[in-house]
């Protein structure tokens, strides 16, 4: 099962790779730094929906100065050879503060992690009380106008019950147009989480890489890799490879669907997804 879906995921890249179309359309530049919370910009002038899910890499794009964006996991199954874990509805609520800044906090509503036996037997069941994490994206450059885009992402996780950790980081995510219809993305994060034998912390660097193209005017495909290296003691390299596809019902309404393949020992074997994006 799992060398049928690394063959699904390089399978996705050559796919995308056959729709390569030169670059012809310019951007249209606008200013609507004059907008606020109290008077949103007009429906016509907002930015093409560009959420952080579902790829793991973050979008350099902010939400529209006073719109709210609901970002979720409809449904999301982690499996590994041992280890299971069902998350549903974690979502991701944003506000747009101003042309170039927005509030993000998220939320899973339930988690559950169940642990098997080498036989496949039940050893572990556990529901966990999910963190809360707020975040403050703020772009740099890039997002009305130009072929690239650059935002700096910092945020900081609060745990809900005593015994949790306050945990941060800064994301650094970068977006840049390619040919017509293509795009490429990626985030470097550093992030300070606790450890799991002591009560001290180790870093985390997170990097990742996303090939995007629209197929259609609604349908979008993508292909990702991503690598976490850790410092904690123990641990070993964990590297991903992810492919999904994306469809906008509405200009304000995208949905998704998409799976990450394991491509290191210490990755999960696969993570599949379905999820969906509003903003109004």
């Amino acid at each position: 099962m799992a060398w049928s879906g690394r063959g699904f995921f390089w399978g996705c890249l050559a796919w995308l790779c056959c729709f390569a179309m030169p670059h012809t359309q310019a951007q249209e530049i606008m200013d609507k730094h004059q907008y606020t919370l109290s008077n949103r910009p007009p429906k016509e002038l907002l930015r093409p929906l560009s959420p952080d899910r579902p790829d793991v890499t973050e979008s350099a794009y902010t939400v529209d100065t006073g719109y709210f964006q609901l970002e979720l996991d409809i449904l999301a199954l982690n499996q590994d050879a041992t280890v299971e874990s069902l998350q549903v509805a974690p979502l991701l609520f944003k506000l747009g503060l101003s042309n170039n800044v927005d509030l993000q906090l998220g939320f899973s509503p339930y988690s559950l992690t169940r642990t098997r036996s080498e036989r496949g037997e039940v050893v572990e069941e556990q529901a966990v009380t999910p963190d809360l994490t707020l975040r403050l994206k703020v772009n740099l450059w890039g997002n009305d106008d130009g072929p690239t885009a650059f935002a700096l992402l910092p945020f900081i996780t609060v745990p809900t019950q005593n015994t949790g950790s306050v945990e941060g980081g800064l994301i650094l995510p970068f977006a840049a147009e390619l040919t017509e219809g293509w795009s490429l993305g990626s985030s470097t994060t550093v992030a300070f989480f606790a450890n799991a034998a002591d009560s001290g912390y180790h870093t985390e660097f997170v990097n990742t890489l996303v090939l995007s193209h629209e197929l259609t005017a609604e349908l979008g495909g993508f292909v990702e890799f991503v690598s976490v290296l850790s410092t904690e003691q123990g641990s070993s390299w964990v590297a991903s490879g992810n492919a999904g596809l994306t469809y906008a019902l509405t200009p304000d309404l995208l949905v998704d669907i998409g799976i990450r393949l394991g491509l290191t020992s210490a990755a999960e074997d696969q993570n599949v997804f379905l999820g969906m994006t509003l903003r109004f």
